[in-house]
C-alpha cells in the first residue's frame, strides 16, 4: 500500500510539470535544503538543525538599496531519530526583495517529511532510504509603489523625473500594493544511498507552489506563481580518513525559465582540531536567457566545521553579459547552521555523508 502512495506521488510530481523563473535560489543550495525540497527535512545527522543564509546580488550594479537581497531561515526536529522510520517536523521562513520599488516576497512554511528506512542500516551493503515531504505555507508579496517612476514622468525640457506627472499606468486595487495572504503548497521525494564510510550519495525530486496562488497587485487572476520542478543529486567520496569530495547539482524548471548550478567541494577534517574541518569548492550556474543558453556565473564557496557548527561564505562572479556592467561582481552570501548532537549514530547512519 505505501509503494502504491509512493508511485502516486512520483506520478503527481512528473504529471503538474508546466511550470517563469519567480522564486529565488541560493549559491549554496546545499546549506538551503527545505528552500529545494520539503523531503529533506530531517536530512542530518542528529536530533534537530537551525539554518540560517543571506544573500545579496547585484549591490555593484544597482546600489545596495536596490539591490536583491534574500533571507532564510529554517528548523527541522526530528522524532525518535534512531528508529527505522522517522518523521520530522520542519518549519521554514523565506524572504526575497528587489529593485528601486522594493517588491518583496515573504513566505512562511510547515511541513514534515518521512523517512523511510528501505534496507539494513550498516556498512557492509548498500543501505538506502526513501523521504517524503510537504510543505503547506502562507505568502504576501508586497511592492512600494511610490519609489517607482515611468517614462511619462520624465520632464524631457528640464532632464529631471517628476512623480507629479501622469505615469499612465494601473493603479493597484489594493492602495497598500500589497497582494491577498495566499496559500502554498509544495511536495517532494528523495532518495539516500549509503555504501560505506567511504562512499554515500542522495537524489531528490520536488514540486513548488502546486496550487499556483495568485500573487497580483491588480487584481488578475492571470498573475500568479508557476509551478517549479526542481532536481536535486550530490554524493561524498572519501579519498581517504581525511579528504574527501563532495560534488552536487541542482536544477530548477519554472515556466520558459530554467537555471542549473553544478560544482563541487573538497572537504578536510581536522579532527586534531577538537572536531573541525573545512570545505572549499565551485559552482558553475547555468541558466538560459532569449539568447539562448549562457554559462551565467561562477561561484567560490568556503564552509568551516566547528563540531555541530557550520559556517559557509561564497561569492557569485558574473559571466554573462551583465559583467561588463557589473565589473564581473555578482552575489555575496553566508550561511550558518547549527545541528544538535543528541541521536547521531555514526555507525548506523540514516543521511550521505558520514
Amino acid at each position: 500500500m505505501m509503494y502504491r502512495w509512493i508511485i502516486s506521488l512520483v506520478v503527481l510530481v512528473f504529471s503538474l510539470t508546466q511550470v517563469k523563473a519567480q522564486d529565488p535560489v541560493f549559491s549554496q543550495f546545499y546549506q538551503a535544503g527545505n528552500a529545494i525540497n520539503p523531503a529533506l527535512s530531517g536530512m542530518f545527522q542528529g536530533e534537530y538543525k537551525l539554518s540560517v543564509s543571506y544573500r545579496d546580488q547585484w549591490y555593484s550594479l544597482l546600489g545596495f538599496q536596490s539591490s536583491y537581497k534574500t533571507a532564510y531561515v529554517s528548523f527541522d526536529y526530528k522524532f525518535d531519530p534512531n528508529k527505522k522510520n522517522v518523521f520530522a517536523l520542519g518549519g521554514m521562513l523565506i524572504q526575497d526583495s528587489a529593485g528601486e520599488g522594493r517588491l518583496r516576497q515573504v513566505r512562511g512554511y510547515l511541513g514534515g517529511s518521512y523517512n523511510m528506512q528501505l534496507s539494513e542500516s550498516s556498512y557492509n551493503g548498500l543501505s538506502h532510504f526513501l523521504s517524503l515531504g510537504v510543505q503547506l505555507g502562507l505568502g504576501q508579496n508586497t511592492l512600494e509603489w511610490g519609489n517607482l517612476w515611468f517614462g511619462r514622468q520624465f520632464d524631457v525640457p528640464n532632464l529631471r523625473i517628476d512623480t507629479s506627472l501622469d505615469p499612465g499606468e494601473p493603479t493597484p486595487s489594493d492602495l497598500n500594493f500589497d497582494t491577498s495572504v495566499y496559500p502554498d503548497l509544495n511536495l517532494g521525494l528523495a532518495w539516500t544511498g549509503i555504501a560505506s564510510k567511504k562512499f554515500s550519495s542522495h537524489a531528490g525530486i520536488s514540486l513548488s507552489h502546486i496550487n499556483t496562488p495568485s500573487i497580483s497587485n491588480f487584481g488578475s487572476i492571470y498573475d500568479s506563481y508557476l509551478r517549479r520542478l526542481s532536481i536535486n543529486a550530490g554524493a561524498k567520496i572519501m579519498l581517504n580518513e581525511d579528504l574527501g569530495i563532495l560534488p552536487a547539482a541542482v536544477a530548477h524548471f519554472q515556466g520558459p525559465s530554467y537555471l542549473m548550478m553544478l560544482g563541487g567541494s573538497f572537504s578536510y577534517s581536522l579532527l586534531h582540531l577538537n572536531e573541525s574541518g573545512f570545505r572549499v569548492g565551485s559552482f558553475l550556474r547555468i541558466a538560459n536567457s532569449i539568447e539562448g543558453v549562457n554559462l551565467e556565473g561562477l561561484v567560490v564557496s568556503a564552509l568551516f566545521e566547528k563540531q555541530n557548527m557550520q559556517i559557509g561564505v561564497s561569492y557569485d562572479f558574473t559571466l554573462s553579459g551583465l559583467r561588463l556592467a557589473a565589473n564581473s561582481l555578482g552575489g555575496f552570501e553566508i550561511s550558518i547552521s547549527y545541528i544538535s548532537p543528541e541521536g547521531s549514530d555514526y555507525d548506523n547512519p540514516r543521511v550521505p555523508g558520514f
